[in-house]
């Protein structure tokens, strides 16, 4: 029983961009083919504190310090808040079905960058993390973060690097938020189009001994490595690769018997990456992993 979560909130903000528009571009498309979107519950602010601190939630809320409140680069309004909030309900929404269920998308963005006191590289949330302690908390064996947006994830490494049943995996294709990861998790970053899947392929099967059916893999799935996108696309990756990627990590976990809640991640329109293609390609991802 896959299922689809958007939460229209999502593009309340003011602030057009990508990861505030892109989400309800992606459901449109998705319900032309006839999937059910359907909306989670909100967060309530109990649960994001637990993963993020009081002094930058209340700069979220408030706008005050503005410093903080838009240090994720975007202009802060009064829709900021409720708009952060939607995104991490999808991607906790998705992380709940899944767990019962075995695979939900959440059409969210704008996560891996954000740290607990404050927002990064277009991210304010950090959905991630936020998600999969709840997954944790909700009783998950072991939750394993697959990070395949073209930048690095060093905000979800600060903020869950020292938890225990939890494995990062990131593999991108530009430096920006790079870092140095602690042991279990892997970071590799990958200049060659060419070395790509052999690199997916490898970190994949460093996962085989460490998994087994029941756990859950949390699958930041970014379109961003595309070579057309200006914002971290990697020369020679095209549509193909990318649907090479994705059938490997869904063959992947469907070989182990390993849960799956994907979001969106990377994927930023340009001269070279025409909106209908961005919108197109995490659709087809949504379409892989949330197929009956």
């Amino acid at each position: 029983m896959p299922a689809v979560f958007f939460h229209p909130d999502t593009i309340q903000t003011e602030w057009v961009f990508d990861t505030t528009r892109k989400g309800s571009e992606v459901a449109m498309h998705l319900a032309e083919r006839g999937y059910h979107i359907q909306t989670p519950t909100l967060l309530t602010r109990e649960v994001i504190a637990r993963y993020h601190q009081e002094a930058y939630l209340a700069a979220l809320e408030t706008g005050i310090p503005v410093g903080l409140a838009e240090s994720q680069q975007f202009d802060w309004d009064q829709q900021t808040w409720q708009s952060v909030i939607a995104q991490s309900s999808s991607m906790v929404a998705a992380v709940l079905h899944a767990q019962k269920h075995g695979r939900a998308y959440a059409l969210a963005s704008g996560f891996h960058h954000a740290r607990a006191e404050r927002g990064a590289g277009f991210c304010t949330l950090n959905g991630l993390a936020i998600a999969a302690g709840e997954a944790l908390r909700a009783g998950v064996r072991q939750v394993v973060i697959l990070d395949l947006d073209a930048h690095a994830g060093g905000g979800t490494h600060s903020m869950l690097s020292t938890w225990p049943n939890l494995r990062h995996i990131d593999i991108h294709t530009a430096p920006f938020d790079s870092y140095t990861p602690l042991a279990p998790h892997r970071r590799m970053y990958v200049q060659d189009s060419l070395a790509y899947i052999p690199a997916v392929t490898a970190l994949l099967s460093e996962l085989n001994q460490h998994v087994q059916a029941g756990d859950l893999l949390l699958y930041n799935a970014g379109m961003d490595i595309y070579a057309g996108c200006a914002v971290g696309g990697l020369a020679g990756i095209s549509e193909d690769i990318i649907t090479e990627r994705e059938v490997l990590v869904d063959t992947w976990a469907k070989s182990h018997g390993v849960a799956v809640a994907a979001c969106l991640a990377g994927g930023y329109k340009g001269d070279r990456f025409p909106n209908e293609l961005l919108i197109r390609l995490h659709a087809d991802s949504v379409a892989r992993f949330c197929a009956d």
